[in-house]
């Protein structure tokens, strides 16, 4: 059975108990987001990914469609949050 707890105009996630998944569905607004839409999006899977124990994650990026800004785009900064890696 699948439980959709979050949706926003950007993405809808999706917690798959029996199967130890939770899905982040990016959607087609994606495409107007700004940088704090997306860092808020991936802060709230990440949330609720420690709240459920998932051992499994999925970001479907069918219809993602957001442009990076330099700032933002994956590795463009040392930084991270404590439950990320940087990407390399």
């Amino acid at each position: 059975m699948v439980t959709e707890l979050n949706r926003d105009e950007y993405g809808v996630i999706r917690h798959y108990p029996e199967d130890g998944m939770l899905e982040l569905e990016w959607l087609e607004a994606s495409a107007n987001m700004t940088d704090d839409d997306f860092k808020r999006s991936m802060q709230r899977f990440s949330e609720l990914a420690g709240e459920h124990g998932t051992p499994c994650l999925i970001v479907d990026v069918t219809t993602f469609k957001t442009r990076w800004a330099r700032t933002s785009a994956p590795g463009a900064t040392s930084t991270s949050s404590p439950r990320t890696t940087p990407l390399e």
